[in-house]
C-alpha cells in the first residue's frame, strides 16, 4: 500500500494511493469516505444490502493516528484496499469520486506533517571513510541529528533557501516510518515496527557557520578551532532550518518494497541526474539502527528515521548557479518508494510566489498548521504542560569555567552551541525514571530551562523576554554507556555524540512542576542546588555564558521555535557522578533553583533484556 497525507480545499486528510482503472490516473482515497460510500451503495435493491463488509468503522483523522492502531489498523486497511480495487474495477466507480481526488489535484504534505522524531543518520556509508586517507577506522554506532517539525515539507511544497543561509547542498536518503511503538526491540523484531519507507531529501545550508566562522576558516577548521559541538551547530543547525527537508511522496509498506537492501536511489536537479547509489551500501542496516535507538528510548508510530546518504554527501549547486523559481527544482527518487520534487525559493533572487500563496503566511507547513489552529501563543503559564513541548533544545558547554573543565575554547558570546533532541527525553517532577539495561555510570546536572511562549524567529536578544513564557528548573541525567563502547582512535564526532545521546533516554531531563514568568534580569544570579547519592553541590545561573535571550535569538536565526518548546541552557560547573554499582532502585534525586522551585524524582532499573549489543569498530 501507498499511504499519503494531502491538502485539498484548505483541509488536510490522508488516504490510500491507487491507480483508477478507468482513467489510468493515480487517486488518493480516504478510508473513512470509502467505507461511507460503500454503505451508501448497499441499498435494498442491490446485492450488498445485507452483506456489505465493514472494515474499521471509525477511522482516525491523521495518518499518525492511524499508525497508532498498529497491526489491527493495518490489517483493516489492507482488507479495505483489496475490496476497493475490485469495487473500482467491477462496480460503481462513479460513487468513489466522492471518496477521493486525483493525485494531481491535491497538495501533498509530508506523510507525517509534524514528526515527533525526525532522526537523520550521517556517515552511514563506506564512502565517508574511503574518501579520507587519514582515517583508518570507524566506530560503528548510529551517528545522527534530530530535526524539528518546522523543517519538514512535502513533495511539491516550497523548499526555502534564503541567500543568507549560504551554500545549498542536498542528497537522497531512505526514510523509515515507524508503525508500532517499541522500546528494547530485538534486532530480529525490528522490521515488525516499521510501517513502510519514504523518500527524504536531506539538505544543509551553512548559515550558522557563516555567523560563527568569523575568520572564514571553513567548516572543518572551525570545528578544530573550538570543538565538535561548534561544528555540529554549524552543520546540523543548517539541517534544522525551516522548510529545509523534503519527505514523501507517501509511505510505501514493506510488502511492496521487497528487499530493502536492493534499491537504487537517485538525486536530481531540474530533472538532470546528479548522483546515483544503492541501498546495499549502508554501513549499519535498518534493523540494527532500530535496535540501537530503542535500547534507550521509545519509538512511536509516525516517528521517522532517515538512514544517511549513500552517494555524494551533499550534492552542491554548480558554481555561480542562481537557483530560484518554480522551475528550479531539487529532486530525489528511491526505487519502489517514490519520487519527490520541490521548487526552490531564494527570495533575494526574486520572490516568484503569487500574492495569495499560503507560504507568505509562513514558509513552514507545520507553522501554518499551528497558526490555522489558533495556537501561535500560550497566553498563561498555567496553560502549558510538558505535552506541549514539540522540541527540546539543549545548549552545550555553556558555563564560564568550561575551558578549564573541558579543555575547549569558549565561543565568543552570544553564540551558543545548540542541538535539537526528541521530546520523549523530557520528564516531569515526581516521576520514576527508568534506567535502560544498557545504562552505566550517571552524571547528574542541575540546569536552568525556559519555555517558549509564542512563535519565535529572527528576533533580537533585547526583545526575547516577550517570547519566553517563563523559567523552570531541570535536573538532567547523562548515561556514560555511549562513551564506554568507543574504540580508539575516534573522530571528534564519535567522541562528542555520547554526551548528546547520553541524555536522550526516556524522561532523562526532568523539569519542575511550575513555570515561573520572570524576566532574564530577575533570574540571573539565582542559586542552584543538586542532591544525589548522598552528595550535595551548588552553582549559580550567573555561570552561564550565553543567556536565555542569546539562545532564543541565535537558534531563531533560521529556525522557528514553537509555543511550548523547552530550551535548557545546559549544565554548570558542579555535577554529581553516580557509579553504576552504586545505583539502586528507589534512589532519590533532587535539585532546585532559588525562586523557581524544585525538581525531584526516583530511579528504577529496567528489568528488560539488554538489546544494546555493542557494534564493533571497523578497521580499514
Amino acid at each position: 500500500m501507498k499511504l499519503a497525507t494531502f491538502e485539498h480545499g484548505g483541509r488536510m486528510a490522508w488516504g490510500i494511493v491507487l491507480e483508477n482503472p478507468h482513467d489510468g490516473k493515480p487517486w488518493v482515497y480516504e478510508p473513512a469516505k470509502v467505507e461511507r460510500q460503500l454503505k451508501l451503495s448497499a441499498t435494498a435493491t442491490n446485492g450488498w444490502s445485507v452483506s456489505m463488509p465493514s472494515f474499521l468503522g471509525s477511522w482516525p483523522e491523521t495518518l499518525r493516528g492511524f499508525l497508532e492502531l498498529e497491526d489491527a489498523g493495518m490489517e483493516a486497511l489492507r482488507r479495505l484496499e483489496r475490496f476497493l480495487v475490485r469495487f473500482l474495477e467491477q462496480a460503481d466507480d462513479a460513487r468513489m469520486t466522492y471518496a477521493g481526488f486525483p493525485l494531481e489535484e491535491v497538495e501533498l504534505r509530508s506523510p507525517i506533517p509534524d514528526p515527533r522524531l525526525m532522526w537523520g543518520l550521517v556517515q552511514n556509508s563506506p564512502s565517508f571513510i574511503r574518501a579520507n586517507p587519514a582515517r583508518h577506522s570507524t566506530n560503528l554506532f548510529p551517528q545522527g541529528h534530530q530535526r524539528p517539525a518546522t523543517s519538514v515539507i512535502g513533495s511539491g511544497q516550497i523548499f526555502y533557501h534564503p541567500a543568507s543561509a549560504g551554500k545549498l547542498a542536498y542528497n537522497v536518503e531512505l526514510g523509515l516510518v515507524i508503525g508500532k511503538k517499541g522500546r528494547y526491540i530485538p534486532v530480529n523484531k525490528a522490521l515488525e515496527h516499521i510501517a513502510g519507507l519514504t523518500v527524504v531529501i536531506d539538505s544543509a545550508a551553512d548559515g550558522y557557520e557563516k555567523i560563527l566562522d568569523r575568520d572564514k576558516v571553513g567548516h572543518y577548521e572551525i570545528a578544530s578551532q573550538y570543538d565538535w559541538y561548534v561544528g555540529a551547530t554549524c552543520s546540523w543547525g543548517g539541517k534544522m532550518s525551516d522548510a529545509n527537508c523534503t519527505v514523501g511522496p507517501c509511505v510505501t509498506t514493506l510488502d511492496e518494497i521487497g528487499n530493502i537492501y536492493d534499491l537504487l536511489v537517485w538525486t536530481k536537479m531540474n530533472g538532470r541526474l546528479r548522483d546515483r547509489a544503492h541501498t546495499a551500501g549502508f554501513l549499519l542496516g535498518v534493523e540494527r539502527v532500530v535496535q540501537w535507538y530503542s535500547s534507550f528510548a521509545t519509538l512511536y508510530p509516525g516517528d521517522i528515521i532517515h538512514m544517511g546518504t549513500l552517494g555524494t554527501d551533499g550534492v552542491g549547486l554548480p558554481p555561480d548557479c542562481p537557483f530560484n523559481g518554480p522551475d528550479a527544482t531539487i529532486e530525489a527518487e528511491i526505487e519502489k518508494a517514490g519520487e519527490v520534487k520541490c521548487p526552490v525559493l531564494c527570495p533575494e533572487l526574486g520572490d516568484w510566489r503569487a500574492k495569495d500563496d499560503p507560504t507568505r503566511l509562513h514558509i513552514s507547513p507545520a507553522v501554518r498548521d499551528i497558526l490555522k489552529a489558533g495556537k501561535g501563543e500560550i497566553a498563561r503559564v498555567k496553560d502549558w504542560s510538558l505535552a506541549d513541548a514539540r522540541s527540546f533544545w539543549t545548549i552545550y558547554r555553556n558555563w564560564k569555567r568550561m575551558p578549564e573543565d573541558e579543555g575547549a575554547k569558549q565561543l565568543p558570546a552570544p553564540t551558543p552551541r545548540f542541538l535539537d533532541n526528541p521530546n520523549s527525553a523530557l520528564g516531569a517532577t515526581g516521576s520514576v525514571v527508568e534506567l535502560p539495561p544498557r545504562c552505566r555510570d550517571l552524571t547528574v546536572s542541575i540546569e536552568l530551562a525556559f519555555v517558549v511562549k509564542k512563535l519565535c524567529k529572527k528576533i533580537k536578544a533585547a526583545e526575547a523576554d516577550r517570547y519566553i513564557l517563563g523559567y523552570i528548573p531541570m535536573v538532567a541525567l547523562t548515561d556514560s554507556s555511549f562513551d564506554d563502547i568507543l574504540v580508539e582512535p575516534t573522530t571528534k564526532q564519535e567522541k562528542g555524540l555520547p554526551l548528546v545521546y547520553g541524555r536522550w533516554a526516556d524522561g532523562f531531563n526532568v523539569v519542575g512542576g511550575k513555570v515561573s514568568p520572570m524576566s532574564w534580569s530577575a533570574v540571573a544570579g539565582k542559586r542552584m542546588t543538586l542532591t544525589a547519592n548522598g552528595k550535595t553541590v551548588s552553582g549559580s545561573v550567573s555561570e552561564y555564558v550565553a543567556t536565555a535571550k542569546d539562545a532564543l535569538a541565535f537558534i531563531g536565526t533560521y529556525i522557528t521555535l514553537l509555543p511550548g518548546d523547552v530550551v535548557t541552557l545546559g549544565r554548570v560547573h558542579s555535577t554529581i557522578r553516580i557509579p553504576k554499582d552504586e545505583i539502586r532502585n528507589g534512589m532519590e534525586i533532587e535539585g532546585g533553583i532559588g525562586g523557581l522551585g524544585k525538581v525531584s524524582f526516583t530511579l528504577r532499573r529496567s528489568s528488560a533484556a539488554d538489546t544494546s549489543v555493542p557494534f564493533n569498530s571497523l578497521k580499514l
